[in-house]
């Protein structure tokens, strides 16, 4: 199963391991021995071989695993004395049911157990059929449900589409819809259907969620993926849009992760959702010219920086925080990024926060910090005097109060998405952070892996998946052990500053050499598109012609580059844009006029 990784949490040390079937990590973030091997597919399951040489007192190995309509999941391990496999309370995403499998000690301390033995996984009848026909998803999407899988051959998924539908929530006010204009018609080029959507009442958290939940369920053919709130949760903001309050009783503050949630007893999310957290019209066009510049408009030609990542490990959390960095350094490793790193145990550990203010204004891809409330002595003071101007990186800053938006003028996922001027915008283009002061070590490690996994070795290339990817090993991980309330806190306090979206980059990008009529007439109904690009052909890359306010199409391309795009009506007044874009391809664009 390529791409697949299993995490299992360890649940005495808290720090986590993490397992695939080509590669697995120990505690120090080093190559070990594989976890699932040889899958193979029978009449009525699976079988694997599963090695154990990760398996301690304290820890699991886990995976997802996915059953026909009406039917469950049992495991078992043959020839594995001391050792045992629970099937978790299944987890429903989209309609889809996935079964939580966890292998662990079946006591501490218990007789010398084998390096590996052979894994079943057996469909059981008798179990409330799941919503019937496949599941219609994007491209995009149906990566990443595949790869959050151990059999994802047995997924029944129809691709309707490269990419998904997009969700903007905001205020009626004709101002604010004109300064996303940008923003909209660039996804439309992209292939995302866009709605613009207003609420009747956004002080009202449950007005909000029937507005999502309307889309959600509607009869679009293209189904909802992706909801961008755009506002700030303040009652003194010019531009709202309010969170929701999840717990009132163990300081839980507003996030947006309810509003995401349509199917299923645990809230992982059913659509990716971020916010545009922003005061005034100022911060919109800020936030507007940063997915801009990260997506299109920034540094790509010489864009040596994207590929460069800064992982802080700061102090009162233990050793699990470095151990959750190395291992995330070494997914890194795996497509040869350059690393820079500080844990709270180096000579100049006590710096931390100088330290991301320099690697951000050097010009880096990603900053990750896993700590302690407070995260090391960072505010947003320290965002002052940056100057990576069209060097936008991801934050990911999972740790207590980091996303605080709810209660704080400014949160810190806030300040860094905020950063900067409409000319000169810094700072970063996203933020993960979290929305409450009382996270635990071992539930934060998972979700801040989990988010670089999504991207790093399952390919998952929207930022708000990745989030939901972590989200789904969090389930994953405690779901039949005596801590699974603490997923629905841990999957609601953490959001996205951000668009929900965002494409990001992970391998040096490159120049598309793109062949295609060089103008339409009122009679056309198809164009022919034939791209070249260096190097091996990437997993997803498509094209789409776009007119100003709709997608007329959207299509992936083959693996010779080519396309066709059908045209079921012109008119003579358009404006129609073809546009080609995909995993790490530099995007091209050229108007077609209607001659």
């Amino acid at each position: 199963m390529p791409g697949r990784t299993q995490l299992a949490a360890l649940f005495l040390t808290f720090t986590l391991i993490f397992t695939s079937p080509a590669f697995s990590l120990d505690a120090q973030g080093s190559a070990d021995k594989f976890a699932f091997s040889d899958v193979q597919h029978t009449s009525n399951g699976l079988v694997a071989r599963v090695s154990f040489e990760t398996l301690t007192d304290s820890t699991e190995i886990t995976t997802l695993i996915v059953a026909p309509d009406g039917y469950g999941v049992a495991a078992t391990l043959h020839d594995a004395q001391g050792v045992e496999a629970v099937v978790a309370e299944p987890i429903s995403f989209r309609g889809i049911t996935l079964y939580p499998v966890q292998i662990r000690r079946s006591s501490q301390n218990g007789p010398s157990i084998p390096s590996s033995a052979n894994f079943e996984a057996t469909f059981v009848e008798g179990v409330s059929a799941s919503p019937t026909g496949p599941a219609r998803l994007s491209a995009e999407l149906a990566r990443m449900v595949s790869r959050s899988v151990l059999n994802g051959e047995d997924l029944d998924l129809e691709t309707i589409a490269p990419v998904g539908r997009i969700l903007i929530v905001v205020e009626d006010n004709l101002q604010f819809v004109e300064i996303l204009q940008p923003y909209i018609q660039w996804k439309q080029q992209q292939g995302y259907r866009v709605t613009v959507a207003h609420p009747s009442d956004n002080t009202n958290p449950y007005i909000i969620k029937q507005l999502i939940e309307s889309e959600y369920w509607s009869d679009n053919p293209y189904p909802l993926e992706y909801v961008l709130v755009v506002g700030d949760h303040d009652a003194n903001s010019n531009i709202r849009m309010v969170g929701y309050r999840y717990d009132n009783s163990y300081s839980g503050n507003e996030t947006d992760n309810w509003y995401a949630c349509m199917e299923g007893r645990l809230p992982i999310p059913d659509v990716a959702i971020g916010r545009f957290s922003v005061r005034d019209t100022n911060e919109l066009r800020i936030a507007v010219n940063k997915t801009l510049i990260y997506e299109r408009d920034g540094e790509l030609e010489d864009a040596s920086w994207l590929r460069k990542s800064a992982l802080t490990a700061g102090s009162s959390s233990g050793i699990s925080v470095l151990e959750t960095n190395r291992a995330i350094h070494w997914m890194f490793d795996r497509h040869d990024f350059e690393v820079d790193s500080l844990w709270w145990t180096m000579p100049g550990g006590g710096g931390i926060p100088q330290f991301i203010h320099n690697e951000i204004d050097l010009g880096v891809g990603f900053v990750n910090y896993r700590g302690y409330y407070g995260m090391s002595g960072w505010n947003n003071g320290y965002l002052e005097g940056l100057n990576n101007v069209g060097k936008l990186p991801i934050v990911v800053t999972i740790t207590c109060g980091t996303g605080m938006w709810g209660v704080q003028n400014e949160a810190i996922s806030e300040g860094f998405f905020r950063a900067g001027t409409v000319n000169s915008p810094v700072g970063a283009v996203a933020c993960i952070g979290t929305g409450t002061t009382d996270t635990h070590t071992r539930f934060n490690n998972v979700i801040d892996a989990g988010v670089f996994e999504g991207l790093l070795i399952n390919n998952v290339r929207s930022l708000g998946w990745c989030l939901v990817n972590g989200k789904l090993r969090l389930g994953e991980a405690y779901g039949s052990t005596s801590d699974s309330a603490w997923i629905i806190r841990f999957v609601n306090w953490n959001n996205l500053i951000g668009d929900p979206a965002l494409r990001m980059w992970l391998n040096e990008p490159v120049t598309p050499v793109v062949d295609h009529q060089a103008t339409l007439n009122p009679g056309s109904n198809f164009v022919d598109v034939d791209v070249t690009l260096p190097g091996e052909w990437p997993e997803l890359v498509w094209a789409t012609l776009a007119s100003e306010d709709r997608v007329i199409d959207s299509r992936l391309l083959n693996s010779g580059g080519r396309v066709r795009l059908n045209i079921d009506e012109l008119d003579l007044d358009d404006t129609i844009t073809l546009t080609v874009v995909g995993d790490d391809v530099i995007p091209y664009q050229a108007e077609l006029p209607i001659l």
